[in-house]
């Protein structure tokens, strides 16, 4: 199981932390009155049924403006500003707790300086039953490195003994060891790590690769044909036998990989006696 941690994974991309009014996952049209810039917000549960503690924000502005978030939830509160001007944002709803009303307050700012802000509670879901059980031993935040740690976990089959059970999970924790982004991918995952455009890479079955986005959608998918293993959909085929166990991205935007080859080996001694 790999650890790391991950300092960006809620703020490479432009996100916004609202609430969504109706907590049954409808989303629904919120206008803002009272606001001059604000002209309405819409609000989803994320379609993407393997990222569950996730949204997507549909907010319109009167005129371009950029947005600052503070969520409160997690024992450790979250802050993050967002610099583009646009008067349409789409932007995945991230940082949340399961299980809890989290209070978030979004602030949007236009070009003049001129600000206006609303905070709005989001009731989250708990975990799932399936979820694998976590216990928090010890932390020290003040020996760590900031951000989040992001990890993956396979479980047994509970059918099978000595069986992988066919799915995993990825999920990321803070410094306390709250969790507050899981994925439950259609793979085991291996060695997971964030790109630098805040993506997530993800070593599965050790045949390929996944890039997900926050939301958990595909991205791009690679695949090493020399086991003749069946390629997903769209994935990029790699001349190797296996990519496997640790992956890297090169300075230059590139994926490193461990792989195996297969060498004849003449005269190869098969036992003792040999």
């Amino acid at each position: 199981m790999a650890t790391r941690p991950i300092r960006r994974l809620f703020t490479t991309s432009p996100l916004l932390l609202v609430s969504m009014l109706a907590v049954n996952g409808c989303s629904q049209d919120e206008p803002a009155p009272s606001l001059r810039i604000v002209r309405s917000v819409r609000l989803e549960r994320n379609p993407n049924p393997t990222v569950n503690l996730a949204a997507i924000a549909h907010v319109l502005t009167n005129e371009p403006t950029k947005v600052t978030l503070d969520i409160a939830g997690a024992s450790i509160p979250t802050h993050v500003e967002f610099p583009e001007f646009r008067t349409k944002h789409e932007l995945p709803v991230l940082g949340m707790v399961p299980g809890k009303i989290n209070s978030v307050t979004i602030t949007v700012e236009t070009q003049s300086k001129v600000k206006e802000s609303q905070s709005l509670p989001f009731a989250t879901e708990r975990l799932p039953p399936e979820f694998p059980p976590l216990e928090l031993t010890v932390t020290d935040p003040a020996a760590m490195e900031p951000g989040l740690t992001l990890f993956n976990v396979f479980q047994w089959d509970a059918h099978v003994p000595g069986l992988v059970a066919p799915r995993g999970w990825l999920i990321a924790v803070n410094s306390a060891g709250e969790v507050v982004w899981y994925q439950h991918p259609d793979s085991v995952p291996g060695d997971a790590r964030q790109l630098s455009n805040g993506h997530i890479l993800y070593e599965y079955d050790q045949t390929g690769f996944v890039e997900v986005d926050l939301l958990g959608n595909d991205i791009h998918r690679w695949h090493a044909m020399g086991l003749g293993k069946p390629a997903p959909e769209r994935a990029t085929l790699v001349d190797t036998h296996t990519m496997h166990h640790d992956l890297q991205e090169l300075p230059n935007g590139h994926l490193l990989s461990l792989s195996t080859s297969m060498i004849p080996a003449p005269n190869y001694p098969t036992s003792e006696k040999d």
